[in-house]
């Protein structure tokens, strides 16, 4: 697996519901530390340090109120991009499909495009295909990363890496 797909594997954990099960700190360090890039190491070392300096408790109250309770922090890529319902309807169906032709078995409630189960596509998926996939939804994954930054949430590490990946993973650079 190269590295950009381990980040979209790391990354789409460190973004679901935290609890009890949710982390091994020594194991998700021993990750971070064994990747080669030192900007995607710097981001997610800090989002693990965050981590670190919290009880669950906290943990889950950060998440509620940054992913759950504001409009902001959606991790839905399909939310701020379409504004009628039968628009995100017919983009979500097309993730859902693309999924199953490529052999993702899509076994959670979540919609297909909730920013974790994505990063979990993008850890599996045939090269050609992920390329494509990246560059289309890479401006809704900024947009994500520029709320969250603008709220000073430690999320904003962990969008900051996957965006420095995906741009490793298509050539660097996209807007």
């Amino acid at each position: 697996m190269n590295e950009s797909r381990r980040v979209f594997r790391l990354t789409s954990l460190l973004l679901l519901y935290p609890d009890s099960e949710w982390l091994d700190l020594l194991e998700l360090q021993t990750v971070v530390e064994g990747l080669e890039d030192e900007d995607i190491r710097s981001h997610l070392r800090a989002f693990l340090d965050y981590l670190k300096g919290n009880e669950l408790d906290q943990l889950i109250e950060q998440y509620v109120n940054t992913f759950d309770f504001s409009g902001e922090g959606s991790l839905y890529l399909t939310y701020a991009s379409y504004s009628e319902q039968r628009e995100r309807g017919a983009a979500l169906l097309s993730l859902k499909e693309l999924y199953s032709e490529t052999g993702l078995e899509m076994d959670t409630d979540e919609l297909p495009d909730y920013l974790p189960v994505f990063l979990e596509f993008a850890s599996i998926a045939p090269d050609g295909v992920l390329e494509t996939v990246l560059r289309e939804r890479r401006q809704a994954i900024q947009g994500m990363a520029d709320k969250l930054q603008e709220q000073s949430s430690p999320y904003s590490s962990v969008l900051s890496a996957c965006l420095l990946a995906i741009d490793l993973m298509v050539g660097g650079g996209l807007q």
